[in-house]
């Protein structure tokens, strides 16, 4: 309920103001209400956009945190257990799949992966098949 209450929030200040603003560029005589409505309506939209695109970056880096302390946990669990060579095994495998991007590289599905790899005992190796069926090279 509060989604589509703050969803209707937008929505009405998204559109309500610039539709103010043309209806007083039409109807009204008064250039003070004309320039306020246009006003409220370029920040009222610069506003909504930029606090989604401020939540937007919170999520990610909510998504990336959990997904990078999965990881950590992970390897840590196996070295305490003196089982190095399955976390550098793993590290290798997540190396080589992991692509350098600046768009969305999905890094929690990977280390999620990658995680439970380690905690399995390192079932995936340099040899095994990705995700796309090609075979993964060693460096």
């Amino acid at each position: 309920m509060e989604n589509i209450i703050g969803l209707l929030w937008q929505v009405a200040v998204i559109v309500g103001f610039p539709v103010a603003w043309f209806v007083s560029e039409l109807l009204s005589g008064r250039r003070f209400i004309r320039c306020a409505l246009g006003g409220l309506a370029i920040l009222s939209i610069a506003a909504t956009l930029t606090c989604q695109n401020m939540l937007l970056q919170i999520d990610y880096n909510l998504t990336y945190s959990k997904a990078a302390r999965e990881l950590i946990e992970a390897t840590v669990k196996k070295l305490e257990a003196g089982q190095p060579e399955v976390v550098l095994q793993e590290f290798k495998v997540l190396e080589e799949r992991f692509p350098l991007t600046y768009e969305d590289s999905h890094f929690d599905e990977f280390a999620a992966e990658a995680a439970k790899r380690i905690l399995a005992g390192g079932s995936g190796s340099a040899a095994n098949k990705g995700d796309s069926g090609q075979s993964i090279q060693a460096k």
